[in-house]
């Protein structure tokens, strides 16, 4: 079930708590606890329960913050209480602001992670998009689920059916849900933690693949695009003539290609477009090498299901600085850079090809990167450095390599039978001719050798040349093993430590596996989903389920005449608030300062950068002019430039009082101009 939600918090009580609302269903257990700031308290105590008088309190904690975040007390299939009450300068205490509840909903996988290495762990949370659905209650969704460093489930999308495509690392996450049934069973759409939709993008269309959000707002994804071909001549021509008549085989076959698109945040109206149609030779195919071995066998397919999938672009992604969208056409095996000009849409030279890079094809557009031998790869991304990480799938790695290709299975096969073969002496080995001169073998047998292909993680240095083109290189690669070739989907992320994080289907027994692998190639974390059969999306690490969070502080609050009120100089005056930020990400915050009734404050917005962990004061002046009114309502309302999710408001009262001090000497803002402000 998709729940649309409009991004909004509102607070107007003080001691309020605010998060989790009381009565929530979580499909989370690292909990995020915020409540209000009272005025002159210097501390909170938080206490967590499993009973409604809280008998059984499984957590309390003391904290000068008005957020905190739970990542081992809270448990699935649960219910909590939760109360919190201020703690002032003399000890003395507040009665309880209230008590909430709050229930945790039901895991949904069965993974198996191991951590290999814990100080090599590259902290955070895994992220994982499967398109196969789990059980529950009785039916079956397609899912999304994040696991922590220590194998625990610690969220996932329930019954919503939604699979994430991709993520800004900042708590934004972007993907489709699975609509069955209908023309496009894939919508794009952005979603939140709490599964909630925040963005639906065009309903008439389906969303291949990926989906970002560009930094102007709009939406950068991929769409199926038609055209009526000719079957080009090859092994499986005559297959189609046999089933369709040379008539369609040779004027009226479906191709079916890729259109980029941008759709306006907005009014999903498509505002630019990048046709595969228009800027591939369709000269180049999938098996047009097939008279060299080189074949991934995608013609046959095609003929069956009356649709040639040509191009398959599966992996996008957008580089300000570069003025560029790259992308992987998946059935080329080629990865593409273009031009676009996101100030200007309008920009004659949008779309305009700089390089692509991938397997040699008839039509000579490819720049680079044939020797590469990168196949059927998923996912790209570009690093600070320009260069390229992905998956190579390797689905024509075997072909690529020929006779002296070194990677395969050896067995044990029956000397009047080599097809007979009973025992697998080794599960994957590097050296062919290590097989052949194994004497493992029973009386009666020989060794054979079986070539397989492999997937690897890459990363590529494209070398770009001045007037175009490139000279691309592989900076380093991780070899999969056997097992773990995927022949579909899959990824590679590069962290923030060095480590890569891998993420394969795996051999139909494996279950899909994500590894995270360090530069010199050490296995540090490795999660096992057990999926059958693992069609998965891709797997992303982020910091935190957390990345970004906020909280005010306001200077001079305090309770005047039994009401909490910011205190405020008469004439030109100014208040203070110190923004903390919460969350492990450093991040740019956007403050607001409105008047509800009177004039004493102008509306302005301050931007405010605070790494995490720190704060920072934001300053608004003013003219408190208590002449026609005694006080001045004010409304805050603070955002993240980077997640929407974040967007909270809060209703003061101003006060006026001549005994506060704002005087640019008082450094450390605790309304006296003493010693410590030296």
């Amino acid at each position: 079930m998709i729940k649309i939600v409009t991004l909004l918090f509102l607070s107007t009580l003080f001691g309020e708590m605010l998060s989790p609302t009381n009565g929530k269903s979580l499909n989370y257990t690292h909990v995020l606890f915020e409540w209000r700031q009272v005025p002159d308290a210097v501390s909170y105590e938080l206490q967590i329960s499993t009973d409604e008088i809280f008998n059984t309190i499984i957590h309390s904690v003391n904290t000068d913050k008005l957020i905190y975040i739970d990542i081992d007390n809270i448990n699935w299939q649960s219910t909590y209480h939760w109360r919190v009450r201020a703690i002032y300068e003399d000890d003395s205490i507040s009665d309880w602001f209230n008590e909430h509840t709050f229930t945790t909903l039901n895991p949904i996988t069965s993974t198996d992670i191991l951590l290999y290495d814990s100080e090599k762990y590259q902290e955070g949370i895994t992220f994982l998009g499967s398109y196969t659905p789990i059980e529950l209650d009785g039916s079956s969704y397609k899912f999304t689920a994040a696991f922590d460093k220590n194998g625990d489930e610690i969220w996932n999308t329930q019954d919503n059916n939604i699979i994430i495509y991709n993520t800004n690392m900042m708590g934004e996450f972007y993907g489709c849900y699975f609509n069955e049934g209908q023309e496009n069973e894939y919508p794009p759409i952005e979603f939140n933690l709490d599964t909630e939709v925040v963005w639906f993008g065009p309903t008439e269309k389906g969303s291949d693949h990926d989906l970002i959000q560009l930094p102007d707002g709009n939406y950068l994804s991929i769409v199926n695009s038609y055209r009526n071909m000719p079957v080009p001549y090859g092994p499986w021509y005559n297959q189609c003539v046999q089933t369709y008549g040379a008539l369609v085989c040779d004027n009226y076959f479906n191709w079916r290609g890729d259109k980029i698109v941008i759709w306006d945040e907005t009014t999903k109206e498509e505002l630019w477009s990048w046709d595969t149609f228009d800027n591939y030779n369709t000269d180049d195919y999938d098996g047009v090498n097939y008279a060299s071995g080189i074949n991934g066998g995608n013609w046959p397919i095609g003929i069956i299901n009356f649709e040639f999938d040509w191009t398959h672009i599966n992996a996008l992604t957008y580089v300000n600085n570069h003025n560029a969208i790259y992308l992987s056409s998946r059935h080329l095996s080629r990865l593409t850079k273009i031009y676009f000009n996101i100030d200007d849409y309008d920009d004659p030279i949008n779309g305009e090809i700089i390089w692509n890079m991938g397997e040699d094809m008839p039509s000579g557009d490819v720049d680079c990167g044939d020797d590469l031998k990168f196949s059927w790869q998923h996912t790209i991304s570009v690093l600070d450095n320009d260069n390229l990480v992905i998956l190579d799938n390797g689905n024509l790695s075997d072909q690529y390599g020929g006779e002296d290709w070194p990677y395969g299975i050896c067995e044990c096969c029956n000397d009047n039978n080599p097809n007979n073969c009973s025992m697998e002496l080794s599960s994957f080995l590097h050296d062919q001719f290590g097989c052949e001169s194994s004497n493992e073998c029973i009386i009666g047998q020989s060794p054979k050798f079986s070539s397989v292909p492999i997937s690897r993680a890459l990363e590529i240095s494209p070398n770009e040349i001045e007037d175009g083109g490139c000279n691309a290189e592989i900076v380093w690669e991780h070899i999969l093993d056997y097992e773990l070739f995927g022949l579909a989907s899959g990824g590679t992320q590069k962290l923030d430590n060095g480590n890569y994080l891998i993420t394969t289907a795996g051999i139909t027994s494996i279950g899909g596996v994500t590894q995270e692998v360090s530069e010199s190639g050490q296995i540090v974390w490795e999660a096992k989903y057990n999926l059958d059969p693992a069609a998965l999306q891709r797997a992303y690490r982020v910091s935190s389920l957390y990345p970004v969070s906020i909280y005010p502080i306001v200077k001079n609050f305090e309770s005047t005449n039994g009401s909490p009120c910011i205190l405020a100089h008469t004439g030109g005056s100014r208040i203070e608030f110190e923004l903390f930020n919460n969350g492990r990400e450093d991040e740019q915050f956007m403050c607001e300062i409105e008047s509800i009734d009177g004039d004493w404050f102008t509306s302005v917005v301050e931007t405010v950068f605070i790494k995490s962990g720190e704060s920072e004061i934001v300053r608004f002046t003013g003219n408190i002019d208590n002449s026609n009114i005694s006080t001045n309502n004010i409304l805050i309302t603070l955002s993240s430039v980077n997640n929407k999710n974040i967007l909270k408001e809060y209703e003061y009262t101003v006060y006026p009082d001549d005994s506060i001090c704002m005087s640019d000497a008082d450094i450390n803002f605790d309304s006296n101009v003493d010693i410590f402000d030296i």
